[in-house]
C-alpha cells in the first residue's frame, strides 16, 4: 500500500512539470553542506517515507516528506535567489496538485507545515533546499 502510494505520488508530482527530476530520496540532504545531485537531475523533488501509524484494521496514516531542491552554480545573487523563489512557486504547484487529487484507497492529501532545510553555500554551489509534510490515510 505505501509502496504503491509513493510510486502514484512520485508520478503526481512528475505532471506539475515533466521538465523536473522527481524520485525517491536516498539521502542526500543529510548533510546539506556537503549534499551532491547532478546538475541535470536540478531542480528536483525527493520523496520519502517518514513514519505511519495504524489506527485500527481498516484505517491508517502515513507522513511523507518532500524535498525541494535546487543549487544555483553562481555567486551572482540576483540568480540565486531567482532560483530559490522558483523552488516556493515549484512548492506551492505541487501543493495545489496533491489538494486536488484522489487516489483509491486514500483519503484526502492534506499537506501540513513546510521548513526551510538549507539556503547557502555548499562545496558545490548555493545550495536550496525547502521540505513538505504531507499526511495522507488509508483504508482498507
Amino acid at each position: 500500500m505505501l509502496k504503491d502510494f509513493k510510486t502514484a505520488l512520485i508520478e503526481t508530482i512528475r505532471t506539475v512539470d515533466p521538465s523536473i527530476t522527481v524520485r525517491e530520496y536516498r539521502g542526500e540532504l543529510s548533510a546539506p553542506e556537503t549534499a551532491k545531485m547532478l546538475p541535470q537531475e536540478l531542480p528536483a523533488v525527493l520523496v520519502d517515507f517518514v513514519r505511519d501509524d495504524v489506527r485500527d484494521e481498516a484505517h491508517k496514516t502515513a507522513l511523507f516528506n518532500l524535498y525541494f531542491v535546487h543549487v544555483a552554480y553562481t555567486k551572482n545573487r540576483g540568480v540565486r535567489d531567482t532560483a530559490k523563489w522558483e523552488l516556493v512557486d515549484l512548492l506551492e504547484a505541487v501543493d495545489t496538485v496533491l489538494l486536488q487529487v484522489r487516489f483509491r484507497g486514500v483519503g484526502k492529501i492534506r499537506p501540513t507545515y513546510g521548513t526551510k532545510l538549507f539556503d547557502g553555500r555548499t562545496g558545490s554551489g548555493y545550495l536550496s533546499a525547502f521540505a513538505r509534510t504531507i499526511e495522507v490515510s488509508f483504508w482498507n
